[in-house]
């Protein structure tokens, strides 16, 4: 199916390339010169701008730098207006584009440990730290898609960094908009075409081990509308035994139906991945083969292997002046198969759900207020098994399956109502308040061994939480 989708994708470029090939080469001179003329003005005028930062001491004048824009979710629309802790990447491919671990570990307070590529924790502030081998406590979103499951597990790293635009990672409980996620949200942002017309990229990325990434993109823009296609392959041999990474993905991404005040937009994500898992070692193995696998995993070849759909519509639309609203709908399904050397685990997950949010803003006589008020629903179906694992039986080829040792259903599902309300007195003082209420309820059934099978049905209280702060800029490049 992915060569398929491969091959179609290399048609469109081709044939795009092929109608806007002429055109290209009669039309390229003069942007350039353009490009070059703003340049030029932009540094004869640059001691006009009347916002420049004088440095004093050496006698020279610095250009203030445009602010950084942050998630429309947000009630700010910059990093020096909001009053919490966000960090915001940009230029994700500038220096790596295989790996997200070490582009998040470049901000305060947030870590991702890996332990290989398919491995990965991420932890804020310490939030998250305790868990062994995966990420939650801290909710992530791709659009508006949710990443996270209803178990709570967080998974990013499926998603190829040459798809992303940028990356928001909020820090701390801001729970008003985001839902419950005591270590705070990370908020990836696709990528999208942004001048009219076709664009197309093939790149080619390899390194030590026998690392090697194939990435295609292409993409169309119109006054109405976009439309964005990643396609990626990356594999590795791995540094030690046991761990060969194989990653295939196709990433669909725009929006259709754009006007002034109203547009469509759409999301899908594909992804396969088979990852073999070296796992822990004992000090004494590490100090003397530090590529050494664990035994028992090497001896079974345990692996992670699984297919993930992503998909999601999102419609923003202006209902009046001074009011907005932005409703989504999201599906997502996770098929992974995991032999380990004390049992193989298969598990199959089903989520899907809806999310409207409504903002809009007020001016009481010179006090300015805006606000944010909306919905979430979200529902998750779980099904799994775990059986024999013979690798010991098998003449040395590994994992060999054999007969059922468990298996459970869940059904998991979640409602979050949240507002928010950002009062500003003054051009230096504002407040922001907020409120979250989360209902949250599981069905849990046994179903084998069937001797054991049972059901039971856990219902949580209603949780409210509350968030308030409070934002003083004494100056224009600080605040409190």
């Amino acid at each position: 199916m992915i060569k398929k989708l491969l091959l179609l994708l290399m048609l469109l470029i081709g044939y795009s390339q092929m109608m806007i090939g002429q055109d290209t080469i009669r039309k390229k001179t003069l942007p350039i010169l353009a490009v070059i003329k703003a340049q030029k003005d932009t540094i004869l005028n640059s001691d006009k701008k009347k916002n420049d930062i004088t440095d004093y001491a050496k006698g020279i004048k610095i250009p203030d730098l445009n602010e950084v824009v942050i998630s429309g979710f947000h009630l700010n629309d910059s990093l020096q207006t909001v009053p919490a802790a966000v960090s915001v990447l940009t230029n994700l491919q500038r220096n790596n584009s295989t790996d997200i671990a070490p582009l998040l570990n470049t901000l305060p307070g947030v870590q991702m440990q890996s332990g290989a590529l398919n491995t990965n924790r991420i932890s804020i502030r310490g939030i998250g730290a305790r868990t062994t081998y995966g990420t939650n406590k801290i909710r992530a979103f791709y659009g508006n898609i949710p990443l996270t499951t209803g178990d709570s597990e967080t998974t990013i790293e499926d998603i190829d960094l040459e798809a992303i635009q940028k990356v928001e990672v909020i820090k701390g409980p801001f729970s008003s908009i985001y839902g419950a996620g005591l270590g705070g949200a990370i908020l990836i942002a696709p990528k999208y075409t942004l001048n009219n017309g076709n664009t197309a990229k093939v790149s080619v990325t390899a390194g030590s081990f026998g690392m090697l990434k194939n990435t295609v993109n292409y993409g169309y823009a119109t006054n109405t509308g976009s439309l964005n296609i990643n396609y990626h392959k990356l594999q590795s041999d791995g540094w030690r035994d046991n761990s060969t990474y194989n990653r295939e993905g196709v990433t669909l991404a725009g929006d259709v139906f754009r006007k002034e005040k109203s547009r469509l937009t759409y999301f899908g994500n594909y992804t396969y991945l088979k990852a073999y898992i070296p796992s822990s070692v004992t000090k004494q193995s590490f100090n003397e083969n530090p590529k050494a696998a664990a035994p028992t995993w090497a001896a079974s070849k345990g692996y992670e292997q699984y297919n993930s759909v992503m998909a999601g519509l999102a419609y923003e639309f202006e209902l009046a002046p001074r009011l907005k609203n932005a409703t989504s709908i999201f599906f997502n399904n996770k098929d992974s198969y995991e032999p380990r050397p004390f049992d193989i685990l298969s598990q199959n997950s089903t989520g899907y759900g809806g999310r409207t949010q409504f903002t809009g803003s007020l001016e009481p006589g010179s006090l300015k207020t805006t606000y944010i008020a909306g919905l979430e629903y979200f529902r998750d179906g779980y099904n799994g098994h775990t059986y024999e694992n013979l690798y010991q039986q098998n003449n040395g080829n590994g994992t060999l399956q054999g007969l059922p040792l468990t298996g459970d259903k869940q059904q998991r599902y979640f409602i979050n109502a949240f507002a928010q309300l950002r009062l500003e007195f003054t051009k230096k003082l504002e407040a922001q308040a907020g409120v979250n209420y989360n209902k949250t309820a599981f069905d849990l059934d046994t179903t084998f061994p069937t001797e054991s099978s049972n059901s039971e049905n856990h219902s949580y209280k209603g949780i409210i939480a509350p968030q308030f702060s409070l934002l003083y800029k004494p100056a224009k490049t600080s605040r409190v």
